[in-house]
């Protein structure tokens, strides 16, 4: 019993540690470094990846994966440090949590970046480089960990200091208005549907905005801090949050809330909804699937027993999770039974939300390694680049 014990407190610190890092980021960025965890994208042709350092790079979409081009490349120099000496462009962008946001301007496809500095940039796909036209500087004022959302034309970027700013997709104009200002940081990515933008913070609040003009249209307190990523899933806004529950509200009316489910552990995953069915992952690896009208438990999984904050994916079949880990778990949908498991030897850690690809999913571990997994093969993981090799 005391071994089971020690070994859930310790994943609990471990989590903690994650969030106290990031807090301190918030406060001291010229001293602490932050690590980032943005998922890979698809543009074009191309697999685009976020590297440790703040920079991004294209690979060919091949077996084994082939860099294309990074950005920015060493060894620009911007800024002194504050030890002296010049900075490079890449040390000022300090880390990227945010996805890339992949749009096509003039036929050109364009992924946009928001560093955890607040700079936004726009790189084009095929070159690598900086896309034309695109200012040299854009910042938002603050650092950003939150995936902006994206309608379209403009980016609306949440910061730590706890305004949403719009930045336009294809000049790169920062709004000279505030659309919000929050009493604490937002780590939770803004949700855009029908002009309505919902923004949850650390102070326990989510607020649905009109998109064009930031009138409040309702304001909730929670149970929680917010900050994984909502799910939006008809008329419901599911929100994972730091007191371990799940909060689903009304967010066509005034927000009220039609359910809460209580977990083991905090939750940051996003959930996953599917056929009537919502999936969460707890930080302790605990996997729920709740009906999505009544919030009623349906089943849960508890033989992960490992820090998680991947995001699980429905492919073929099968419900895949990644762990902090390393481990790759495969479970039945509708029961909940493990079929498969797989770790490399190497025990990547895999924090970053997935992509599917096609009938495969690809995960970037914190080194900046490659992987692909195949849920109707069993599962197999398959590294198709490693970083540094």
């Amino acid at each position: 019993m005391f071994h089971v014990k020690h070994h859930g407190l310790r994943r609990h610190i471990a989590m903690f540690a994650m969030v106290a890092l990031l807090l301190f980021a918030a406060g001291c960025g010229s001293v602490s470094v932050p690590e980032g965890w943005a998922a890979p994208v698809t543009a074009g042709d191309f697999l685009v990846v976020g590297n440790g350092d703040g920079s991004i790079s294209g690979f060919r979409r091949s077996n084994p994966a082939s860099v294309a081009w990074t950005f920015p490349k060493e060894p620009e120099k911007s800024g002194w440090s504050f030890f002296g000496g010049a900075k490079s462009e890449r040390e000022t962008y300090l880390g990227l949590y945010a996805t890339p946001i992949v749009t096509n301007v003039g036929g050109r496809d364009r992924v946009i970046i928001a560093t955890y500095s607040g700079e936004i940039i726009a790189v084009d796909v095929q070159t690598g480089q900086r896309a034309d036209g695109w200012p040299q500087s854009v910042n938002v004022g603050g650092h950003v960990v939150a995936t902006p959302a994206f309608d379209g034309k403009r980016l609306f970027v949440a910061t730590h200091s706890g305004t949403v700013r719009t930045v336009d997709a294809t000049t790169g104009e920062l709004s000279p208005a505030v659309l919000l200002r929050a009493a604490e940081r937002i780590w939770s990515s803004p949700t855009l549907d029908a002009g309505t933008l919902y923004v949850a913070d650390l102070a326990k609040h989510v607020r649905a905005l009109d998109a064009a003009t930031g009138q409040v249209r309702w304001d909730r307190t929670l149970t929680g801090a917010a900050t994984g990523d909502a799910t939006l899933a008809g008329d419901l806004l599911l929100l994972p949050t730091l007191d371990s529950r799940l909060i689903a509200l009304d967010r066509r009316t005034d927000g009220a809330e039609r359910w809460q489910f209580t977990t083991d552990n905090w939750l940051w995953a996003q959930p996953l909804v599917a056929d009537g069915v919502v999936y969460i992952v707890s930080t302790s690896g605990t996997v729920y699937a709740l009906d999505l009208a009544t919030g009623q438990q349906r089943w849960k999984f508890g033989g992960v027993q490992s820090e998680t904050r991947a995001t699980p994916v429905l492919l073929a079949g099968t419900l895949v999770l990644a762990t902090d880990g390393g481990t790759v778990f495969g479970l039945d949908p509708a029961t909940g039974t493990e079929r498969w498991r797989h770790q490399p030897t190497e025990k990547p850690r895999l924090l970053a939300a997935p992509l599917v690809m096609d009938s495969t999913i690809v995960y970037t571990s914190k080194l900046g390694d490659i992987y692909r997994v195949t849920p109707k093969d069993q599962g197999v993981v398959e590294r198709l680049f490693q970083k540094g090799s």
